[in-house]
């Protein structure tokens, strides 16, 4: 880590606060004398704490001694996708008298160190990816033990530059936040009038077939625990390459792994790729055909490989079937919640139903589409573009206030450290 600026200290997680798992959950407790509310990881979003859903089960009242959740504790995720690993909130008595179950990590900042500064560092680490560098991840899920959490590093600034930095890092970031509103509000304009288009274009009455019935394959993607941003490497494709009827391939990244290990991973032209889960189940199942890779590239495991009986079917008549009407419908339906991650899988794909009118009449409706969507396509493109920059540049902010370069250094301040030993004040 760079050079700190002057008064500031650089400890660990563990030495500015104290940190606990949650209760673990167990059918037994399910019914109880003393059922309390709790909180859980699809409770927790970024700087946000959704008490919408809710469950309860019981805790012996020392328990609630332990676990019970006060007004500025910070909350992270224990496990998640690695993108989101150590997903921070603060808890601020949304819910009186919740508690927590170990899919949480809870911090609880010593004295001289604020709440608010603690989400800052913590936000910082989940996008750089530091957090990820100390997680451990099973069945695709991204784990942060409560040890190595505890070794990684936290500057700490004075108190009163943590309220300065603070105070400028929320003002950025709430105007960042209604740019970013007014382009998703875009967005789902755009994706109500695509819809609409798409809804006229496949009302095709008749029988309907399988999915299954017209693939000769269907398969998960390769496995890379960190994909690189740069070569060397071979070419693997990001989840957010795939769209509804869009395939970005210059969204990917490089995995350094043997011929042999990828060989039956490279993308062929005419391949579907289905998103198999995300955070975001909009677009879980979102289907796109390849065409024209600029390189040869492979489908990572949270993409889903279907490789279209091109004598039944148009690969992009499947993919602007399945993306909305009555198959987009069915996809939906077969959905499932796990650890707050949305997904679906191929043996679920495969019992989707869709028309299959004659190959002539699937590429006249293709094309149909295509000339109607034409003038809609540029803009979500640019809009999608503008998200991405507008992530880009909230990482930006908060690496800014992790190094101490969002607000100028006040010759004023008391530089006396900020942390005060732990039960003791000023």
């Amino acid at each position: 880590m760079r050079d700190l600026p002057r008064g500031w200290e650089l400890r660990t997680i563990a030495d500015v606060g104290e940190t606990r798992l949650g209760k673990q959950r167990s059918p037994k407790w399910h019914t109880g004398p003393n059922m309390r509310p709790y909180l859980r990881v699809a409770n927790v979003f970024e700087d946000r704490i959704d008490v919408a859903d809710v469950k309860s089960m019981h805790f012996a009242p020392h328990e609630v001694t332990t676990f019970e959740l006060h007004s500025g504790d910070v909350l992270l995720n224990e496990g998640q996708s690695p993108e989101f690993l150590g997903r921070p909130a603060i808890y601020r008595g949304e819910l009186p008298g919740v508690c927590f179950t170990n899919s949480l990590i809870r911090f609880r900042p010593h004295p001289g160190v604020l709440s608010e500064w603690a989400l800052t560092v913590f936000r910082h680490h989940m996008h750089s990816g530091r957090f990820r560098q100390e997680s451990r991840i099973t069945t695709n899920i991204a784990h942060l033990s409560l040890g190595r959490l505890n070794t990684v590093e936290f500057p700490l600034p004075p108190t009163t530059e943590q309220v300065r930095i603070v105070a400028a890092i929320e003002e950025q970031l709430s105007r960042l936040d209604a740019g970013v509103a007014a382009l998703e509000q875009a967005q789902r304009n755009l994706g109500r009038l695509r819809t609409a288009l798409l809804g006229r274009a496949v009302d095709i009455s008749g029988p309907r077939k399988l999915l299954g019935d017209v693939l000769h394959s269907l398969r998960n993607g390769l496995f890379v625990s960190r994909p690189a941003a740069s070569p060397p490497g071979i070419a693997i494709l990001r989840i957010s390459a795939v769209r509804p009827m869009s395939l970005d391939a210059t969204d990917i990244r490089y995995a350094t792994v043997d011929a042999d290990q990828v060989a039956s991973y490279f993308l062929c032209d005419g391949d579907l790729l289905f998103t198999r889960y995300s955070g975001n189940p909009t677009y879980v199942g979102s289907s796109a055909v390849v065409r024209n890779l600029p390189q040869p590239t492979v489908h990572p495991d949270k993409l889903i490989r279907a490789v279209p009986d091109q004598s039944q079917v148009v690969p992009e008549f499947l993919a602007l079937v399945l993306n909305t009407g009555r198959s987009r419908q069915e996809i939906e339906s077969r959905l499932k919640t796990t650890a707050g991650q949305v997904g679906i899988s191929g043996g679920q794909l495969k019992t989707v139903t869709i028309p299959l009118p004659p190959l002539e009449r699937q590429m006249e409706m293709v094309n149909e589409v295509e000339d109607q969507l034409s003038s809609i396509t540029p803009v979500a493109a640019w809009v999608e573009v503008a998200l991405r920059r507008a992530n880009s540049l909230r990482r930006a902010l908060l690496a800014m206030a992790f190094r101490g370069e969002l607000v100028a250094q006040d010759a004023l301040d008391d530089r006396r450290p900020a942390l005060v030993a732990k039960g003791t004040h000023d």
